[in-house]
């Protein structure tokens, strides 16, 4: 995999799970409303907010994080950060949509019925993104001020970061991952690859 340089000036704070299933190249996709162009830092959550409906395979994860990293991922490396690389604009899901995500091993850590598709229908997120994740050189944690509160978004201190940055996953690996989003988004009869707005 070839390192490219890239600048960051952008937090997008997630789930635990979420966020270290991306770093170790585990899933591609959020429900996010990222602006494509822009790389983003990832932030986990502070807490795990939403344990309850995590999947067996999900809560068995969660348990590895906090014994490797802490229950507030403070041993968390902050040298990870995303670039859309899809984003599918979703007028309507269906609690088949995300079974048939977690089945492809897209978005597998949730139970279906409980999480996301309930959330998504009240979080305002109105697009499926997958994600392109870098690691870095750099120490991102010191440029990413941890507002309280789940309703307080993070944000970047300081000016634009220069990085050298290598890819998590293979672009035939992404090309994979993709594949597998369309054929999921086609025979829901969903929008894909809508402009991001």
């Amino acid at each position: 995999m070839n390192s490219i340089e890239i600048t960051v000036a952008n937090v997008h704070r997630n789930e635990q799970v979420n966020i270290v299933g991306l770093a170790r190249g585990l899933q591609a996709v959020l429900c996010s409303n990222l602006k494509p162009g822009f790389y983003y830092a990832l932030l986990p959550m502070m807490g795990c907010r939403c344990i309850d409906v995590l999947d067996r395979e999900g809560e068995q994860f969660a348990e590895e994080i906090h014994r490797q990293y802490g229950s507030h991922l403070q041993r968390f490396p902050m040298n990870y950060v995303a670039q859309v690389y899809s984003s599918n604009l979703l007028s309507r899901t269906t609690a088949g949509f995300w079974q048939d995500l977690k089945c492809a091993g897209l978005f597998k850590y949730w139970e279906p019925g409980a999480w996301p598709f309930p959330a998504w229908s009240r979080s305002g997120y109105t697009y499926i993104q997958m994600l392109c994740v870098y690691e870095v050189d750099r120490n991102l944690g010191p440029y990413m001020a941890r507002n309280q509160g789940h309703r307080n978004a993070p944000r970047w201190e300081g000016g634009p970061l220069s990085c050298v940055a290598e890819p998590v996953l293979t672009d035939k690996q992404m090309s994979e991952q993709m594949e597998k989003l369309e054929t999921i988004l086609v025979k829901h009869n969903l929008n894909k690859g809508e402009p991001h707005v």
